[in-house]
């Protein structure tokens, strides 16, 4: 289970690590064109700061591009990997699997648990408390 909740981390990890990317390559981009955030048109203009810029900005560019897709493989590597862990666990048969994959997974409140497997709510707690979990 140790593997799966690292899964998880690591998924969420990765997504704010891409949304920092997305963020710096906004950044970026506002150095060329600070009047516009997008960043469809780039002005014409003829000077060689400009033409450096304009150098600089498609290097950065291609460079976050590259952590981006990685990130994103990175990403989908992983949520394949979970999703096999999710299944496997859901498949496990017995009861305080069941309510362990509920609650934990899930994320089902005692009271949807105990309406589901139609069990008291003061029995579902006993059981999260014999599996180790605090309701």
């Amino acid at each position: 289970m140790i593997n799966y909740l690292e899964t998880k981390c690591e998924i969420n990890l990765i997504k704010t690590r891409l949304e920092i990317l997305r963020i710096q390559k906004e950044e970026l981009k506002s150095l060329i064109d600070p009047s516009s955030l997008l960043f469809d048109k780039i002005k014409v203009q003829s000077s060689p700061e400009f033409d450096k810029k304009i150098i600089e900005y498609v290097y950065r560019a291609s460079k976050i591009d590259e952590k981006i897709s990685k990130k994103k493989n990175q990403l989908k590597f992983l949520e394949i990997k979970l999703a096999k862990m999710e299944k496997i666990l859901r498949e496990v048969k017995g009861l305080r699997y069941k309510i362990f994959v509920m609650r934990c997974i899930d994320g089902l409140s005692v009271r949807k648990i105990a309406w589901k497997l139609n069990f008291s709510e003061s029995n579902v707690y006993k059981i999260l408390a014999q599996i180790g979990l605090d309701a």
